[in-house]
């Protein structure tokens, strides 16, 4: 699945959320890209007291992934066995959270 990818169109400067200027430059030309939603797992935490809302999914796991240099992204992951260094892809989004699947191949950005 592609993710959106932002870039100001003066200072190129890049980001993964959405804002309405660019937070090093300040300038407000910018232009929405798709890139793909893979990367490598940086951190992860397993979630066992979820807030209300997400208390049918605990045990869940919260992934950081490395999306791109410098770039990183937060995701609920459908896998428990999930490691440090293993790959993964962003397959949903769901309320607003991005939903990543471990793969079994390993991946260098």
């Amino acid at each position: 699945m592609n993710i959106p990818l932002y870039a100001c169109l003066d200072c190129h400067h890049e980001w993964l959320e959405q804002k309405l200027y660019c937070s090093k430059c300040l300038s407000d030309n910018q232009v929405e890209q798709r890139i793909e939603g893979r990367g490598i797992v940086y951190s992860h935490t397993t979630i066992y007291a979820a807030p209300e809302k997400l208390q049918a999914l605990s045990p869940y796991v919260i992934v950081c992934i490395n999306i791109r240099k410098g770039m990183r992204l937060s995701a609920r992951c459908s896998n428990t066995d999930i490691k440090i260094g293993d790959t993964v892809s962003i397959v949903d989004v769901t309320d607003g959270a991005y939903i990543a699947k471990k793969e079994d191949v390993t991946w260098e950005h």
